[in-house]
């Protein structure tokens, strides 16, 4: 919040310099009289704006540096925390690249005697652990996970995430509960 703070307070200040520039230009103009002070005063302004341009450059890249830190420590988020637990567009756009439903299709069946009599929260736990557990990757699954985790800079825990998601949703539908 303090980078965002400054940032505005920064393009305030530019707002400012600016209008006091217009305004005093527009007076002088009318009373001027002496050429050498008007160079001078235009060359403060001058430096004034050059040292406010590169303080909003610094203040880009800080939160360019803030965006990158956040993102290593919290992730871009693919699982959205609505109740029940659901897909961001994120996470979303990674199920498709990565072929989640065609993962989810050859795994499911073998899991229903496991997720017999579970309600939707342990089926969810199940799924959740599952992923994390199975070996039921194929090498070009695995590749695409990791591919996919490589691009956004996210970890590979995260694109089993989705699988999790989307193999709840699959077993939830087909033990009769709704996936709400």
């Amino acid at each position: 919040m303090d980078i965002f703070n400054s940032a505005v307070s920064v393009l305030s200040l530019v707002v400012i310099a600016v209008g006091t520039f217009i305004a005093l230009r527009s007076l002088r103009g009318n009373t001027h009289k002496n050429i050498k002070e008007d160079g001078e005063w235009k060359g403060k302004v001058d430096t004034l704006l050059e040292s406010i341009v590169k303080d909003l450059e610094r203040i880009g890249e800080e939160l360019t540096e803030l965006r990158k830190i956040v993102f290593s420590r919290f992730g871009n988020s693919v699982i959205s925390s609505d109740s029940p637990l659901r897909l961001t567009a994120f996470g979303e756009t990674i199920s498709r690249e990565i072929t989640a439903q065609a993962w989810v299709e050859r795994v499911a069946d073998s899991l229903y005697e496991d997720i017999k009599g579970m309600d939707a929260y342990e089926i969810q736990v199940f799924c959740f652990e599952y992923v994390e557990s199975t070996d039921e990757y194929s090498n070009e699954e695995q590749k695409a996970i990791r591919h996919a985790a490589y691009k956004r800079g996210i970890k590979t825990k995260d694109i089993r995430q989705v699988l999790a998601i989307e193999l709840r949703d699959k077993l939830l539908k087909n033990a009769g509960l709704e996936a709400l």
